[in-house]
């Protein structure tokens, strides 16, 4: 009987030498390894957790905390997000802006800046003819 280290060797011996383009086994192809989605949403969270952290001097509670993964994830789905879809957009950014100022950490829409945006001077009240 051959023990199991000889079996291995003999396996080893056996199989083909890959050619050179080919990764070997357990070798990565990005030594920088890949970042995927979870990541950036966790990155994201860890860097929102911290400004909310020295912003109000404590950790985020459990609702808190929440509220900065829901908005990590929604920055994750605006980066996802084709430009020419303006509605999905817009919808992520407002959701996103709402979580952080439930936080307190968006600013708010300013309503001087409102006000000083022209109404169009073809604009009919009620979309009459």
């Amino acid at each position: 009987m051959q023990s199991s280290e000889q079996l291995a060797e003999q396996s080893a011996e056996q199989k083909p030498e890959r050619p050179w383009w080919q990764f070997k086994p357990g070798q990565s192809g990005n030594p920088a390894g890949r970042r995927g989605a979870k990541d950036r949403v966790r990155a994201e969270a860890e860097r929102l957790t911290e400004e909310f952290a020295r912003r109000y001097g404590r950790a985020p509670d459990a609702f808190e905390a929440d509220t900065i993964g829901n908005a990590a994830l929604l920055r994750e789905r605006l980066s996802k997000c084709s430009p020419a879809d303006d509605e999905s957009l817009v919808r992520l950014t407002n959701a996103r802006d709402r979580c952080l100022r439930r936080l307190g950490m968006g600013q708010p829409p300013s309503r001087e800046v409102a006000a000083d945006v022209p109404w169009p001077t073809n604009y009919k009240m009620g979309g009459g003819k």
